[in-house]
């Protein structure tokens, strides 16, 4: 999840959500996000809070590193503006050399076998999520609405927040062209989302993400709003915390309680 790819399905055009009922969003589950929350970090890797910090700061540095290459090409007269530079670490080559040699068919089996493995470790299960290209929008809608077919309402708000927030987030793409046509590909259902659409999402709901990710390191990840204050890698009382899981780099799940197990059952499921 280090590098930002944009993957892209087929190119229907997302199906407009009124056909469905108005989405509601699923009711104050306090207690079960602060158990199920709780439950991932004390199973987390010695390395969480190190990982969070990354997660959280990773599109920032990206970004300074692209506004020096920017004003360094401006002092040379040039005025274009240039797309971000994203060099994976030696890490994430290494992961997507191997993954490189597996068909698609082989990276899902791959990956559902090791997060089956977590699961049953962190004793956690996984609820799968149609396997359409929606996946990512699906699993956001599952854990904000209780139902994954209001995956085009999600990706549609995402979208939405994308577009009124250019200034913030166009620059992790490149120049206006490669932005509208970012956002055109956004917008078109079957479309894979990525770590910007995971952070827009955030921002959008004011919610916390956790992933759960089938590397073999370091897989708890943490994505906040830029907005909301963390107090001891906790958010205020009452924010709305989603819980995901990710057989990277092909498809997004939702991660729910055992039954009967560490936390309440969320409202509306």
């Amino acid at each position: 999840m280090g590098c930002l790819s944009l993957c892209f399905g087929d190119s229907a055009i997302a199906s407009s959500s009124s056909s469905l009922p108005p989405p509601t969003l699923v009711g104050d589950r306090a207690a079960y996000d602060a158990g199920l929350a709780k439950h991932l970090i004390q199973h987390s890797t010695p390395h969480r809070v190190e990982l969070t910090l990354t997660a959280a700061t990773i599109f920032l540095e990206r970004a300074h590193h692209a506004q020096k290459v920017v004003q360094a090409r401006k002092d040379k007269g040039c005025e274009s503006n240039v797309a971000l530079v994203r060099g994976p670490s030696a890490v994430e080559r290494d992961a997507e050399q191997a993954r490189s040699s597996f068909s698609r068919e082989d990276a899902i089996a791959d990956g559902l076998k090791l997060l089956r493995q977590r699961a049953a470790h962190v004793k956690v299960k996984v609820v799968h999520m149609e396997d359409d290209g929606n996946c990512q929008f699906r699993s956001l809608a599952q854990e904000l609405y209780g139902d994954q077919k209001y995956h085009g309402t999600v990706r549609e708000r995402v979208v939405a927040r994308l577009t009124s927030h250019s200034l913030e987030y166009s620059f992790y793409i490149g120049d206006d062209d490669e932005w509208r046509r970012y956002l055109a590909k956004m917008a078109t259902s079957r479309t894979w989302g990525d770590e910007l659409t995971l952070r827009a999402a955030c921002d959008e709901y004011g919610v916390v993400v956790h992933v759960v990710t089938t590397e073999h390191e370091n897989w708890l990840l943490h994505y906040s709003p830029d907005s909301l204050a963390m107090a001891d890698g906790r958010p205020p009382p009452g924010t709305r915390e989603c819980f995901l899981a990710y057989v990277s780099p092909i498809h997004y799940n939702v991660i729910e309680p055992l039954d009967g197990a560490h936390a309440a059952s969320p409202t509306g499921y």
